[in-house]
């Protein structure tokens, strides 16, 4: 490749990486925006947003267990040939369940309980079978939510 022909391909890759982290950018915005429209004053407090750290350390552990003892599970934790897709970075992990608890939300798998931290408060449980990682039993995810918070969360083996 001639030197010509390489400073072309930079500059078209140098634009094209600009107009990226600008959509990024808006993407970051909006995200943002949107979180404002669900504060816990507005709303119920039922949408997951954020984690608490006790919450993200017992998810990533326990996933981290299962993807070990399971193949099936290894799979998708830890894919081929794509250690950024890894489903125990942090953000990975994040993007994975709150979009697992957006899904429970839309088919109203979700129950209300009283709470048991705040005095008068209101918790919600989203139990979430992990079908493609279920066999001859059940991989439930049991996530609570406060004030749009998962304060805890675990995955479990039940008998169906």
């Amino acid at each position: 490749m001639e030197s010509e022909e390489r400073y072309i391909q930079f500059a078209e890759t140098l634009n094209e990486l600009l107009s990226l982290e600008r959509s990024i950018r808006n993407k970051r915005r909006l995200m943002e925006s949107l979180k404002k429209d669900l504060d816990p004053s507005e709303c119920d407090g039922s949408f997951a947003t954020d984690f608490t750290a006790h919450a993200f350390k017992q998810l990533s552990e326990r996933l981290e267990e299962l993807a070990l003892e399971n193949p099936k599970i290894f799979k998708d934790v830890f894919p081929d040939g794509s250690p950024s897709e890894s489903l125990l970075l942090p953000s990975n992990l994040k993007s994975f369940i709150i979009t697992l608890i957006a899904d429970a939300r839309k088919k109203g798998h979700f129950k209300e309980e009283e709470s048991k931290n705040t005095s008068g408060g209101v918790e919600y449980r989203y139990t979430i079978d992990m079908r493609k990682w279920s066999n001859d039993k059940t991989l439930q995810l049991v996530v609570i939510v406060e004030n749009n918070c998962i304060k805890t969360g675990f995955f479990n083996w039940v008998q169906k």
